[in-house]
């Protein structure tokens, strides 16, 4: 199935250099029961009740990301970078946002390779990594800084995606239960414009 996914320009860019391989996706409502009962297929459930994730292994989703249709003759993406004044023309084209992104638009195409359920703080170094983020120097992999680093470059990403409203509910301190979304890169499916 066919299914469009929202991710900011720094999270596309790292798509795009094939840094970012899952995601995190908070579960709402949050279940109420402190470890879920059990996992049958790609739904989880906590005591009597049942959640389904948004995805499943093996659906098709279509990237939606900052973007310009209107500005030339073709789409253009924010997270290609680059200055329109450099490439000549006189004004800087006006960015609409991901979530008014049409299909037929979508160039980024990815698979789910699994799902899973945890809390948001169970997350490990190695899946902020999956998550595309990295620290710049001197804070390399053998820095002695590097994994509280990440794990503080992290906690402030999460934070800005969520609405100021929602913070005690889904922000890092929160602890939330999410979807571990996992995907690779594939080619645009057959059929996907019709």
């Amino acid at each position: 199935m066919n299914k469009p996914i929202l991710f900011n320009t720094e999270m596309v860019k790292a798509i795009l250099e094939g840094r970012n391989t899952v995601t995190r996706r908070v579960i709402k409502p949050q279940p109420t029961h402190e470890q879920p009962n059990s996992l049958k297929g790609s739904t989880m459930w906590w005591g009597n009740k049942m959640f389904a994730p948004p995805y499943s292994v093996g659906d098709i989703l279509w990237v939606r990301e900052t973007f310009n249709s209107d500005w030339c003759d073709h789409t253009i993406y924010k997270s290609d970078g680059g200055s329109a004044r450099d490439a000549g023309y006189s004004e800087e084209p006006k960015w609409h946002p991901s979530i008014h992104m049409p299909k037929t638009a979508a160039r980024i195409f990815l698979r789910v390779t699994g799902v899973r359920a945890e809390r948001l703080q169970e997350i490990t170094g190695k899946d902020i990594e999956r998550e595309g983020l990295y620290c710049d120097a001197p804070y390399t992999r053998d820095h002695f800084a590097y994994a509280p680093g990440m794990m503080i470059h992290w906690r402030k990403l999460w934070n800005s995606t969520i609405k100021p409203a929602d913070t005690d509910r889904y922000g890092w301190d929160a602890n939330p239960y999410v979807w571990v979304i996992s995907f690779e890169r594939c080619e645009k499916p057959e059929g996907f414009d019709s």
